[in-house]
């Protein structure tokens, strides 16, 4: 999860910023319903086949495009993600084939296509032609974009959650248009950060393509009291591939304010749900849909409650008890990262307003720490952090 620091102990999250500076126009949707029509579309006009790869043959087409023939005989051209799946299975550079005149690139594909043992499952769109669009393994359990859209249309219309409108974006051909009350959020710690009525906006916050979708919502129906007079919202990030590309994610988490730009200001992640399509995945992804909505549809109370008790909960009376108390617990952090969390915790009293012997104040002196660190370094001790605030519940 990429993040930058801000106040309080807090995330600039920037997940939804990266969608809105680089999706193209055909990937972006005004509405939610929109998304749901297009993702239901690419499930119904798609063809799932299981085949062996050594009997399939890549096919020079015309205008030096590729296909891939089948056992008997029909022939598919690739997506821009299926080609590069299919180099990836033959352990063929991608980028380096498709520099090269058809005939040889087929060649050299094929030659890594017969090395395939066993059925693979191919899944085909078709819609006048036939297009590969992955290719995955028969263990691949498969969970389609617009099942995540029907979660978030529920959350939509029966909770009140929303997707927060945004600048135009500088890509050329996307669309714009004024924006009315309907569209701007109501409530901002900081106004000049986010969309008036009357600023101009494009489609952001909805993603859909042939190979992945990204859904931001947010709530501001049910504001948590985050003590002195600060008040945070709901909001969330929904991520799937239904070719094999990415895992199912759900990131749930309170912000203070949301830009024009899509930059989730002062964010805090509550709850995180990840779901790799293996198994049952359709059980599976039941169940998480399930927890993934009562964590995001909790009262304000609940969380106003759990803030505050992580505000009031000692993990020790003293530093040096909190430090061996956190490093007993093989949570992935060091000594001396424990004693640089506590250090952290009492210089920047102000990223939490309370104690650094309290389960809120060193777990921000914690996140303060990950800020610095290596990615996987980080989630190690943001993970550490959370479970910080879990014993004070």
């Amino acid at each position: 999860m990429a993040t930058s620091t801000t106040g309080r102990g807090r995330t600039n999250l920037v997940q939804a910023n990266r969608e809105w500076a680089t999706r193209p126009a055909d990937q972006r949707f005004w509405t939610l319903q929109d998304l749901y029509n297009k993702s239901k579309q690419y499930a119904e006009e798609s063809v799932i086949k299981p085949l062996a790869l050594n009997q399939c043959q890549v096919v020079p087409l015309v205008g030096d495009d590729l296909g891939l023939s089948g056992p008997k005989g029909g022939v598919a051209t690739f997506q821009n993600y299926s080609f590069g799946q299919l180099c990836s299975l033959a352990k063929a550079p991608a980028g380096y084939l498709r520099e090269l005149p058809a005939p040889v690139a087929s060649a050299c594909l094929n030659n890594g296509l017969e090395r395939i043992e066993g059925e693979q499952v191919l899944m085909f769109h078709q819609n006048g032609g036939l297009q590969l669009r992955c290719v995955t393994s028969p263990n691949y359990s498969r969970i389609w974009n617009y099942q995540i859209a029907e979660m978030a249309l529920a959350l939509e219309e029966s909770e009140g959650w929303k997707t927060p409108p945004a600048r135009p974006c500088g890509l050329d051909g996307i669309p714009t248009r004024v924006a009315t009350q309907a569209d701007v959020l109501r409530k901002t710690a900081h106004p000049g950060l986010g969309i008036k009525v009357g600023d101009t906006i494009c489609p952001s916050g909805l993603y859909v393509s042939d190979h992945d979708c990204f859904i931001f919502q947010v709530n501001e129906d049910h504001p948590v009291d985050a003590g002195g007079g600060e008040f945070l919202h709901r909001g969330v990030f929904w991520s799937n591939s239904e070719v094999g590309d990415a895992k199912f994610r759900g990131t749930m988490f309170l912000y203070d304010t949301i830009c024009g730009n899509h930059i989730v200001w002062s964010a805090k992640v509550i709850a995180e749900i990840c779901l790799v399509h293996r198994g049952n995945a359709q059980e599976i992804l039941r169940e998480a849909m399930a927890a993934a909505t009562a964590t995001i549809e909790k009262g304000a109370h609940e969380d106003q409650r759990r803030i505050l008790a992580a505000k009031t909960f000692e993990l020790a009376p003293t530093r040096d008890k909190v430090i061996d108390m956190v490093f007993k617990k093989d949570w992935g952090l060091s000594k001396s990262e424990c004693d640089s969390a506590y250090v952290l915790a009492t210089r920047h009293a102000e990223d939490h307003g309370t104690e650094p012997n309290t389960a809120w104040g060193y777990a921000a002196g914690v996140t303060r720490l990950s800020q610095g660190l290596h990615a996987d370094k980080r989630v190690t001790m943001d993970r550490a952090a959370g479970r910080i605030m879990e014993l004070a519940f």
